[in-house]
Parts: C-alpha cells; structure tokens; sequence
C-alpha cells in the first residue's frame, strides 16, 4: 500500500489549458519551425500550453456514462490517470495550420483537402468538446497595396452622430410567417401607431383570420417574426424571431396562468411562454345528432337505424350532407366489401355492396328536427364500426357532427337435419327406393326474437317426395333457444352403384325476419342438404298395419317382400308368437317365391286379447335360395313392433 502515500505529480503543477498544433513540419518547413519555436518558448505564469501533433493523432475516448451509481464502489479518492489524462492528453483548442493563397490555381482541390483535415480531427476527438480552429499560412499579399491607390481621390464624407436614442420607439412593420403560407399576409401590421412603443413598454397585438377548410386538422406554426426598423426601400434594422434559430424550439401546450404577472401588475417578459403551433379543428357543429337501434345485427338482414338531426343552430342549415361509412374493428380484417349501407330498403338478398352513402338535406329549419332510416346489411360476423356524420357550412365555415357506433354481427338461427326410418329410428345412410323421414331442426340463436314467415324445401332429381311438400312453421316467433321442426317424408331414386355418396336430397329454403320490424322484408335463406350415402338393399319388406286394433277383434297384417335383384328369390317366412296377448290365427310358416325386380305378399290375421300398446308377433325372414345370399339383419328394424290396441264397442 505504499503507492497510497505517494502525491500524484499533476497535482503539484499549475494546470494550464492544452493546445494542440496539428499539420506544422518543423523538419522540413522553417516558416513552420519558426511558428513552433515562437509558440514553444517557455513563460513564466502562461496560461496556455502547447503540443505539437499529427493530423491524425489519436485522442483519447470518451468513455459512456454509467445510468446509475447505485451499485459503484470507487477505487480510490481521486483518479491520478484521469488527471494525466486531461493535462497532457485532451486538448481545450486544436489548431490547423493550413497554407492556401486566395489566388491559388487550385483553390478548390485544397480547400476539399482542407475541409477532409477538419472532419478527420473532428471523428478523432470523438464528440469531445474541444475547439477547432483553422490558421491560413499565405505567401502573398491578399490585400491591395499602397500603389494599387494612386489613382483614387479621397471623398470627404461627414455625418452627424448621437448618443441619445429617440424614444418613443417606433418600428414602420411587423410581419409574422407561418408554416402555411396561405395565413401569410393575414398577420401583418404597418400603422406606426400601433408599433409605437415607450420605454418598458409591454403590447399584446391580436389578430383574427378564418382557417380554410382543407387546412382541419392540420397544424398551423409561426415559424419567424420579423420587426422593422426604419424604411424598408433605406437603411433599416430587421429584427427577426426564427424557430430554427432557438436552442430548444420545443413547444409546450401549458394554459396561461397569472405566474407571468407580478403583484404591480407589470409582465415579467422572461417568463412568457412561447406558443407558437395551434391545431386547426373544426366549427363545433350546433346540431344534435342521435342514433336509435336495437343490437345485436342479425346476418344478412337490412338492420334498420333511426337518425335523428336536430338544428340548433339560430339559423337555418343548407346544403347539409349526412355521410355513412363502415369501417373494420378488426385489424386483421380491413375489407369493406361485406357491408351494404342504404338510407332505402332494398332486395336483401341483392349482392351489391357499398360501404359508403350520403345524401344531402336542402334545408333544415331552425329548432327542427328531423329523422332519416339507415339500412346496414353485413354478410360475415366480423365487428365493424358504422361512422355517421353531418356536415355543413356556417359563416363559411366546415363544420361536423359526427357518431360511430358499434355493431355486433350474430347468425340469426342455426339449422340441423337428421334423416329417420319409417320407425322413427335414426338412419346412418339412406336406402334406395325405400322410403324414409327428413328431419329439419331450426334453432334460435339471436337474442332478439326473429319470426319464421314459412320455409320451402326442394328436393333434388335424385329424391322422390311421397306426398305434397308444404311448409309446417308458417308465422312461427321464436326467441333464443327456442326450437322448431319440422319433417318430410321421402323417397330415394334407385341407384346403378352399390352406393352412391355424398348425394345431394335437396335444398331447404327459410324465409324470417326479426319480429319487431315487421314493415322490413323478409330474408330468404337457403341450406344445401347434401352428404348423405345411399346403398342398394336386395331385399326390402313393405308392411301394411292398422294404426290401431279393437279388443278380441280380428286384424290383418300384410308383409310385402320386394326383390331388387337379378334373380329369384324364395324366402322362409315365420311369424314366431312371442307372448299370447297377440294371437296368430293360421299357419305362422310358409315360404314366399319372389321373382326379379318384383315383389310377393304374404298376409297373417291376428287377434289381440289385452289392451293397451301390445307387442306384435316377430316377423322372421331367411333365405331358401340362392344360399349364397343372406338377408341384412337391419331390415328387422324397419319392421314395426308393437300396435295399439283399443277396447272394442261390443265391450262397452
């Protein structure tokens, strides 16, 4: 630790500022030997020192600032090489000898080399503060000489001066620029009067000019103040205030305050705030603009919004323009291509779409009011923002009131369709020419009510309808989760494959709209019925049955056996008793010999001795021939199981 103890040997110097003399050859040069003699000699008490360096010495860099000294622990007290440092090795003032003549051949191509110097020393002292400066050596005598005189005669010129001012003050013109050149000549003044002032003398000068309406919201600036002095065609002195020429031209939005006056009621001109931007805004619009609707936007349909304008202005409006635009709240969707805005009901099932309309009021009277309807159609569930905006000119000025609102986009309803069997037993594919139950579920999603006009379905070329199709849920309301059905009983066209897929049943049409406009159209919405797989059965068993039975009275079943293939069929039929509540009067065996591409019937009589919904006998059905072929064991379920039974008259 002894190096502790020791003095560092700069604190027992005078610190004198260091000068550095940059591009002198003392060896070659003894104009420039003689400049650093002269500048080297050594001085008692000399405030200055000097070095001689290179053109491309090297300095010391600065090193970055730490953001905090928080966590620092210092070595020491005191840094002896940053004194050493900043006494003999970073200089206050860089000098840079230079020789150039004004009349040199090669003006140009040394003064580029000069400047090449300069910004070579400037990278070197890396954004240090030290001073640059430039000495000119010269071989030749710029200035003219005692000869070069000879021939001019002396003018005696006389001119009387004062020491005392003139007061009051009085400049000849004030003129103030702005960043819109437009607003240039509306901020002058010439009256001497009005520029007239007397010792500590304070003047606020107010101007007033109209913006133009291409300049809303833009900003307007005083970019330079200019203060004349004296005539401006003679000698004259221009004051000038210029925003490039401030230090920091920053611009602070602070209200005035009584800060900058004192008690005597005198300013304190170093405090006045400078504010010298001003947004241009708009004329407040003197209308009422208000918007009725009923969220949420059901797809598709012609939502309808009510308008209201009221004028309170105290004159009567002209030529005033209702706009309506839709923009996106979505930022990842920014397409307006799916919103129809309309201030009339149109087709709503029309393609068209525009996401701007506007019309213009000729008059709007004063304290009127008014209304006007706005039809939004939107085609996809984004959000998206509908803007409404009036606008209008008074005093030749723009003015606009403006409304945006929100609109949420939801399905209306949500349709699903199963197919059944004669049975009501759920069909995971259809079969060919055998009859089967389409059912079509309409659920309501929207959280207003919507109403059900009708509905229509058609099928496609490849489906038989059994009976008349007519629609089942005419003028039917529906709240949400609230759930109609309705049903069809059809037929498939027979088939050439073993199975068909995807086939198309139909189309499935819904006409609705929402309940509480029911002046609006309604909406036609309609569901391809597709993906459904259709197979060829090769035997397919018909049965005839009463709805209902009386009590110990005779009924006859018939069992219609179809073959749908390309040879004879012969069945084992038997009709197996399960319980003696229905008994089988006959024969319960025989066999059934069915030609191609035709069909057999076979016919039992039954009599049932309990009432209620009864079991009926089990129809069994097996092959004779050709063996090869067995019955599909699915068929047992299109078969029908039980039969009601009622008492009969005679009981009663």
């Amino acid at each position: 630790m002894a190096w502790a103890c020791v003095m560092p040997e700069e604190l027992s110097i005078v610190p004198r500022g260091l000068v550095c003399l940059a591009n002198l050859n003392t060896r070659q040069h003894p104009v420039h030997r003689s400049i650093w003699e002269l500048l080297d000699k050594e001085r008692a008490n000399a405030p200055l020192r000097y070095r001689l360096v290179d053109i491309d010495e090297q300095y010391p860099r600065s090193k970055a600032k730490r953001a905090t000294y928080e966590w620092y622990v210092p070595k020491g007290i005191l840094k002896t090489n940053w004194m050493h440092k900043h006494l003999h090795l970073v200089p206050s003032l860089i000098v840079i000898f230079f020789e150039l003549d004004w009349n040199d051949s090669l003006f140009k191509d040394k003064q580029i080399e000069l400047k090449n110097k300069i910004d070579m020393v400037r990278t070197n002292l890396d954004a240090r503060a030290a001073a640059i400066s430039v000495v000119l050596l010269q071989n030749k005598n710029s200035f003219p000489t005692v000869l070069s005189n000879l021939l001019l005669t002396s003018v005696l010129m006389s001119k009387d001066f004062t020491n005392d001012f003139p007061l009051p003050i009085e400049f000849s013109q004030l003129s103030i620029h702005f960043n819109l050149k437009e607003y240039d000549g509306s901020a002058n003044v010439t009256n001497s009067e009005q520029l007239k002032f007397s010792p500590g003398e304070h003047r606020i000068l107010n101007f007033n000019f109209a913006p133009k309406s291409d300049h809303v919201q833009r900003i307007l600036e005083i970019i330079s103040v200019s203060l004349t002095y004296g005539t401006i065609d003679q000698t004259h002195i221009d004051f000038q205030w210029r925003t490039t020429l401030q230090i920091n031209p920053s611009f602070q939005q602070t209200p005035l305050t009584p800060k900058w006056r004192t008690k005597a009621g005198h300013i304190l001109w170093e405090n006045l705030p400078i504010r010298r931007k001003i947004n241009i805004i708009m004329r407040a619009a003197e209308v009422q603009l208000t918007v009725e609707h009923q969220l949420p936007v059901l797809l598709y349909e012609s939502y309808p919004i009510k308008i209201r304008i009221k004028n309170c202005e105290n004159v009567d409006i002209h030529s005033a323009i209702l706009t309506c635009m839709c923009s996106s709240s979505d930022e990842i969707s920014q397409t307006t291509d799916d919103t129809f805005l309309s201030y009339a009901i149109t087709d709503s099932n029309n393609e068209t779409t525009a996401h701007l309309c506007s019309m213009t009021f000729a008059t709007i009277k004063n304290d009127d009011e008014i209304a006007q309807d706005l039809y939004v159609r939107c085609s996809n569930n984004r959000l998206r923002d509908i803007t409404i905006r009036l606008s209008y000119e008074r005093l030749n000025l723009y003015c606009m009131k403006e409304v945006i609102i929100q609109l949420a986009v939801v399905n209306p309803f949500s349709i699903q369709f199963q197919t059944m069997g004669m049975m009501m037993e759920p069909l995971a594919s259809l079969r060919a020419q055998e009859p089967f139950i389409l059912m079509i579920d309409t659920k309501c999603t929207s959280t207003i009510p919507i109403t059900i006009v009708s509905s229509n379905f058609k099928p496609s070329q490849f489906i038989i309808s059994e009976c008349a199709i007519e629609s089942q849920v005419d003028n039917i309301q529906l709240k949400l989760d609230e759930v109609v059905t309705e049903g069809f009983c059809l037929r498939t066209q027979p088939i050439a494959a073993p199975i068909v897929h995807n086939l198309l049943v139909g189309d499935y049409s819904l006409y609705w709209k929402r309940s509480s406009h029911p002046h609006i159209p309604e909406l036609c919405t309609t569901f391809s019925l597709s993906d459904f797989n259709v197979e060829q059965q090769q035997v397919y068993i018909e049965v005839t049955i009463p709805n209902n039975v009386p009590l110990q009275e005779p009924f006859q079943i018939n069992y219609r056996v179809h073959n749908r293939s390309n040879i004879v069929h012969e069945y084992k039929v038997n009709l197996e008793q399960i319980n003696l509540i229905v008994a089988v009067s006959g024969s319960t065996m025989t066999s059934l010999l069915v030609p191609p591409h035709s069909s057999s019937d076979v016919s039992f009589t039954l009599i049932a001795t309990l009432c209620g919904f009864v079991q009926l006998p089990k129809f069994k059905l097996s092959m004779i021939r050709p063996q090869s072929q067995e019955i599909d064991e699915s068929i047992d379920k299109t078969l029908p199981t039980h039969i009601f039974v009622v008492p009969s008259s005679k009981n009663e």
